[in-house]
């Protein structure tokens, strides 16, 4: 047996997000500098159909330990994509960082969808279910809380008729949304009540699921009783029609976006929006205090929400501020 090595190259200075975190903002001509590299570095693999889709300061290394004179290496393609000639250049799953992930990419996950709009329809599957519950753990709904999306399966059955593999055995896919119950449309539903009305809760005694009014429990609560849905579920055999919508792609403006965000970091000491989706979704930031126009100008023209409107990464690279 002949044994394996695999042989990198030594980087010194750690991650820039290391850096940032003990030494705060940097100067705009140390943040051109390290950003000029960073954006070569994209703009290479963009010219190879490769999205990185993860890009941020821990995925920056600093090469040498100079820290006024710092050369940066592109690392963790573990999230990229690579578009092979004849592909569209584009991604479709939420994939990324909150602190650096583009707004579209969040989009692409499909939380707002309407089952009941067929020209956001790909596909429809019919699963005809015998038994409860139907082996679904886990749903997501969309705008308003209306409508219901698979999020996790129950493992494959572990023995023959098991209900709790239903779903997984009948092929049903994570983002499928409910369609109809039965017959019944099932879009306009609230994702409690299309559940209730499945009667597809995994609830026990100890672990119920749903304290929003949904059910109500008998008994004295302490193993005793029993947890009573108020809306009736349908009968069985019971026929779902699950809608695989369409994808929502996004492309190479994502990690543009994502450009936006390393830069502001560096130059900031911190990201530039809050650790949350809605704060990303508006894309509202305080500009880096003490910084040039002409940054704030191409800081501007990365972090813009809407992709079609937002710079390349060709037009980042031949920006005034990076000559």
């Amino acid at each position: 047996v002949t044994d394996k090595y695999v042989v990198l190259e030594l980087v010194k200075g750690g991650m820039l997000s290391d850096f940032l975190d003990a030494q705060g903002g940097q100067t705009e001509e140390w943040c051109k500098n390290v950003f000029k590299q960073v954006v070569a570095a994209v703009k290479h693999i963009h010219d190879s159909r490769i999205l990185h889709r993860d890009l941020k300061c821990s995925n920056i290394l600093l090469q040498n330990q100079d820290p006024t004179n710092p050369t940066v290496k592109l690392i963790d393609f573990g999230a990229s994509k690579w578009c092979k000639d004849g592909e569209d250049f584009t991604g479709k799953k939420f994939i990324g960082t909150i602190q650096s992930v583009a707004p579209e990419v969040i989009v692409a996950r499909g939380d707002d969808f309407d089952a009941g709009d067929d020209s956001q329809i790909e596909t429809t599957h019919e699963i005809v279910y015998k038994k409860r519950p139907f082996g679904i753990r886990k749903y997501r709904p969309g705008t308003g809380g209306l409508g219901a999306k698979v999020q996790i399966l129950g493992e494959k059955p572990r023995y023959p008729g098991d209900p709790i593999g239903q779903a997984f055995a009948a092929g049903v896919a994570v983002d499928w949304a409910v369609k109809t119950i039965n017959g019944e449309d099932a879009s306009k539903m609230t994702m409690d009540d299309i559940i209730d009305t499945m009667g597809d809760r995994l609830l026990d005694n100890s672990s119920r699921g749903a304290f929003d009014g949904s059910f109500k429990v008998t008994g004295d609560n302490k193993g005793k009783g029993k947890v009573v849905p108020k809306i009736e579920p349908v009968e069985l055999p019971c026929t779902i029609v699950y809608a695989q919508m369409k994808p929502k792609p996004y492309g190479p403006p994502a990690d543009v976006w994502s450009l936006g965000a390393v830069l502001y970091h560096m130059r900031a000491g911190k990201t530039p929006f809050d650790l949350d989706e809605e704060s990303v979704l508006k894309g509202e930031y305080e500009p880096p205090p003490d910084s040039s126009p002409e940054m704030l100008d191409v800081l501007s023209k990365m972090l813009t929400v809407d992709p079609e409107k937002r710079a390349t990464v060709d037009e980042v690279a031949s920006h005034p501020w990076l000559q």
